[in-house]
């Protein structure tokens, strides 16, 4: 009798578990993240002041890539208005080269940042109470030596060969903004200029503007005379 019982178990058993089926687990409604669009890129860049640096990672190449025309727009007016942000902080340490070359950024990437021209007025006002400082003797800087061809390229800043020739002042904008890259990066600066009189007139505004913001700092500074080239900086690697 008990053997009975325990096969007619084992029988009801069976079928209960057929009759029930393969198990079912509930869905994974649970969705993969979505990775952030190209604007809210941009957005997270201009917040940590990624604007055009470091080369590989930053907000105005990031723009470039917008195809919406009035997108471009937008963000590039962003991304100048931090430059004009940055120029006022800047001013307001008393950083005048350093809030000189912000200004240069942001004129360079909009046309109209808000506030750029109040920033260049009190630029300016500090250039004219500098003026009065002596200017170092107008003498062209030695060629550049043999090791200087197998330094590293940097960085390179353009001029316009008229506001040279016409010995404009804003120059000075664009020559704090040489300054600020070569003491930032502890570089070799070659000046290509088209004469001898504009070398000797550009190097010597180098050697005022920098003894001015950074007077402890070791420049190099070589000159090459090449009239098929716009006046330009070269800013090479420090080898040991």
């Amino acid at each position: 009798m008990p053997v009975r019982l325990t096969l007619l178990a084992l029988i009801t058993l069976g079928a209960l578990i057929g009759c029930a089926g393969p198990s079912t687990r509930a869905p994974d409604n649970t969705a993969a993240p979505r990775p952030p669009s190209l604007t809210e890129l941009i957005e997270q860049d201009i917040s940590a002041n990624r604007l055009t640096t470091p080369s590989d990672n930053n907000a105005l190449d990031k723009v470039e890539r917008l195809p919406n025309p009035d997108q471009k727009k937008h963000y590039r007016q962003l991304i100048a208005d931090r430059y004009v942000q940055l120029a006022e902080r800047a001013l307001q340490r008393n950083r005048y080269i350093r809030a000189s070359g912000y200004a240069v950024k942001a004129g360079e990437i909009s046309d109209n940042p808000r506030g750029l021209a109040e920033v260049r007025r009190r630029i300016q006002r500090y250039h004219e109470t500098t003026t009065a400082e002596p200017i170092p003797a107008q003498v062209a800087p030695p060629k550049p030596s043999a090791s200087l061809a197998k330094a590293r390229l940097l960085d390179t800043i353009s001029l316009p060969q008229a506001a040279v020739r016409e010995r404009q002042f804003e120059l000075r904008y664009r020559i704090d903004l040489v300054i600020e890259k070569a003491v930032k990066r502890n570089a070799l600066i070659e000046l290509i200029s088209q004469t001898q009189s504009d070398a000797r007139w550009l190097s010597a505004l180098v050697r005022s503007r920098i003894r001015l913001s950074h007077p402890q700092y070791d420049l190099v500074l070589f000159s090459t005379i090449d009239d098929s080239h716009p006046p330009l900086f070269h800013l090479f690697e420090r080898t040991p």
